[in-house]
């Protein structure tokens, strides 16, 4: 997981959404018919103002896909949060305003209309901002070995007692990768190159953590999201209820027997997506031979 959830993942679960209740892993999807929905991508953090807010749309099965078609045209869509209309930024494709600053505690409700192939459309979803995320207690910018045992410690303070991380290698290329990896120590380096992003950007969470400032928790880093002799910068995402949700829930929606489950979305009218927020923090280490 970076910082945000891929566009790829956002699409991918409007189309699995709608086989949802068959409980036939052999559905044909072809069958299903087009619903047009706005497809939202928005996280607030505060101590922030509003930014990076997405507004995208989902296409029909068995038809090219223009990429650039991805973004509602700001010109027929009205993104809204609090009553208060949000600014497009045509060099990010999405929407932000400095007319205030995200608040703990504080909810925000989001209200987009849009109009796709003709239809009038509109979404509408909420999040409050947890009061309290974590308390880290872990050294900043510390060497480790590779395969060296270490991790983040820290106290779990948000109630929702849901924590992500973000890990992100700053550098990442075929000079520094470790290639005699605990996994694979085969691998080529056009094989390396397809997947480079994804040996980059690695993820991990805990849930069902109560609030504590006693007792720390210990979040180990492993191998396999240490791919590369590098400065590694991990963001924490204290999330609320909606980011667990997302988290949890839309990435995968296939089971081990084939039968699809249906995400958790909160997105209200004709809309999907996420609208979360969540309290973050960032540590560094260097992985080093």
């Amino acid at each position: 997981m970076n910082n945000k959830i891929s566009l790829s993942i956002l699409v991918i679960f409007l189309i699995i959404g709608s086989l949802i209740g068959c409980g036939d892993p052999s559905v044909d999807i072809t069958s299903v018919s087009y619903d047009p929905r706005i497809v939202v991508e928005g996280y607030l953090f505060p101590g922030e103002p509003v930014k990076d807010i997405r507004i995208m749309r989902n296409f029909p099965l068995n038809q090219p896909i223009d990429t650039n078609q991805f973004f509602i045209n700001p010109a027929i869509a009205d993104v809204k949060i609090n009553t208060t209309k949000l600014d497009f930024d045509s060099s990010k494709h999405s929407y932000f305003t400095n007319a205030f600053t995200v608040e703990k505690g504080q909810t925000y409700t989001l209200e987009v209309s849009a109009t796709i192939d003709g239809k009038k459309l509109t979404t509408t979803a909420s999040t409050t901002v947890p009061l309290d995320g974590l308390k880290l207690l872990s050294s900043d910018s510390v060497q480790h070995h590779y395969s060296e045992e270490f991790g983040i410690l820290f106290c779990p303070m948000t109630p929702t007692g849901f924590y992500a991380f973000s890990i992100r290698a700053d550098s990442a290329g075929l000079s520094n990768f470790i290639y005699d990896n605990e996994f694979n120590s085969n691998m080529k380096s056009d094989q390396l190159e397809k997947d480079l992003n994804n040996f980059r950007l690695r993820s991990a969470f805990i849930q069902n953590l109560k609030p504590d400032t006693l007792n720390a928790v210990y979040q180990p880093i492993r191998t396999f999201n240490t791919w590369f002799y590098s400065d590694y910068t991990v963001i924490m995402y204290a999330g609320d209820q909606n980011f667990k949700n997302f988290v949890l829930t839309a990435p995968s929606v296939k089971e081990f027997d084939g039968n699809f489950h249906e995400p958790k979305i909160i997105m209200q009218g004709s809309g999907a997506g996420v609208f979360a927020s969540a309290i973050k923090d960032t540590i560094r280490f260097s992985i080093i031979r």
